[in-house]
Protein backbone atom coordinates (compact mmCIF):
# COMPACT_ATOMS: atom_id res chain seq x y z
CA UNK A 1 0.00 0.00 0.00
CA UNK A 2 1.12 3.39 -0.88
CA UNK A 3 0.53 6.46 1.88
CA UNK A 4 -2.55 7.28 1.94
CA UNK A 5 -4.39 4.19 0.36
CA UNK A 6 -7.17 2.98 1.22
CA UNK A 7 -6.95 -1.18 1.51
CA UNK A 8 -9.55 -1.45 -1.49
CA UNK A 9 -7.84 1.24 -3.74
CA UNK A 10 -4.82 -0.44 -3.35
CA UNK A 11 -5.81 -4.25 -4.46
CA UNK A 12 -7.59 -2.84 -7.66
CA UNK A 13 -4.18 -0.80 -8.71
CA UNK A 14 -1.78 -3.64 -7.75
CA UNK A 15 -4.37 -6.34 -9.56
CA UNK A 16 -4.23 -3.53 -12.50
CA UNK A 17 -0.20 -2.86 -12.31
CA UNK A 18 0.72 -6.44 -11.90
CA UNK A 19 -2.00 -9.04 -14.23
CA UNK A 20 -3.96 -5.94 -15.89
CA UNK A 21 -7.38 -7.22 -14.46
CA UNK A 22 -10.46 -4.52 -13.06
CA UNK A 23 -12.28 -6.10 -10.28
CA UNK A 24 -16.14 -4.84 -9.15
CA UNK A 25 -17.99 -5.84 -6.64
CA UNK A 26 -15.11 -5.35 -3.53
CA UNK A 27 -16.40 -6.44 0.14
CA UNK A 28 -14.15 -7.38 2.78
CA UNK A 29 -14.43 -11.14 3.98
CA UNK A 30 -11.75 -10.75 6.50
CA UNK A 31 -8.60 -9.75 8.33
CA UNK A 32 -5.73 -11.76 9.86
CA UNK A 33 -2.55 -10.98 11.47
CA UNK A 34 0.92 -12.95 11.58
CA UNK A 35 3.77 -12.78 13.92
CA UNK A 36 6.35 -13.98 11.41
CA UNK A 37 6.46 -12.37 9.19
CA UNK A 38 5.08 -9.26 11.10
CA UNK A 39 1.84 -8.31 8.48
CA UNK A 40 -1.64 -7.91 8.40
CA UNK A 41 -3.69 -9.43 5.70
CA UNK A 42 -6.60 -7.70 4.61
CA UNK A 43 -8.92 -10.61 2.62
CA UNK A 44 -11.42 -9.13 -0.22
CA UNK A 45 -14.30 -11.19 -1.94
CA UNK A 46 -14.67 -9.31 -5.56
CA UNK A 47 -15.82 -10.20 -9.17
CA UNK A 48 -13.55 -9.92 -12.13
CA UNK A 49 -14.28 -7.70 -15.13
CA UNK A 50 -12.99 -10.06 -17.91
CA UNK A 51 -9.58 -12.37 -18.05
CA UNK A 52 -5.73 -11.12 -16.90
CA UNK A 53 -4.25 -9.71 -20.14
CA UNK A 54 -0.81 -8.63 -18.82
CA UNK A 55 1.89 -10.25 -15.97
CA UNK A 56 4.61 -8.30 -14.58
CA UNK A 57 7.88 -9.98 -13.83
CA UNK A 58 6.84 -10.60 -10.17
CA UNK A 59 4.03 -13.15 -11.74
CA UNK A 60 4.76 -15.99 -13.94
CA UNK A 61 1.38 -17.48 -14.62
CA UNK A 62 -2.22 -16.08 -13.97
CA UNK A 63 -4.99 -18.83 -14.03
CA UNK A 64 -8.64 -19.36 -12.77
CA UNK A 65 -8.94 -22.77 -10.44
CA UNK A 66 -12.32 -24.30 -9.73
CA UNK A 67 -12.97 -24.69 -6.05
CA UNK A 68 -12.29 -28.58 -5.98
CA UNK A 69 -9.13 -28.32 -7.74
CA UNK A 70 -6.89 -25.75 -6.78
CA UNK A 71 -3.12 -26.17 -6.78
CA UNK A 72 -1.70 -28.57 -4.66
CA UNK A 73 0.99 -26.05 -4.24
CA UNK A 74 -1.49 -23.28 -2.82
CA UNK A 75 -0.51 -23.59 1.16
CA UNK A 76 -3.46 -25.04 3.04
CA UNK A 77 -4.40 -22.05 5.56
CA UNK A 78 -4.82 -20.01 1.78
CA UNK A 79 -6.64 -23.12 0.01
CA UNK A 80 -8.98 -23.34 3.67
CA UNK A 81 -9.98 -19.31 3.68
CA UNK A 82 -10.76 -19.48 -0.35
CA UNK A 83 -13.49 -22.35 0.77
CA UNK A 84 -14.25 -20.71 3.59
CA UNK A 85 -15.48 -17.37 1.22
CA UNK A 86 -17.05 -19.42 -0.71
CA UNK A 87 -19.15 -21.10 2.01
CA UNK A 88 -19.88 -17.50 3.45
CA UNK A 89 -21.72 -16.61 -0.32
CA UNK A 90 -18.94 -16.01 -2.59
CA UNK A 91 -19.77 -17.35 -5.75
CA UNK A 92 -17.10 -18.79 -8.15
CA UNK A 93 -17.43 -17.39 -11.88
CA UNK A 94 -19.40 -19.23 -14.32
Amino acid sequence: METGEQPAEALRRELREEVGLEVEKLKLFTTRAFQKPKQVEIVFTASAIGDPDQLSFEIQKAAWFPPDQLPKELPEDQAQLIKRALNDGARPQD
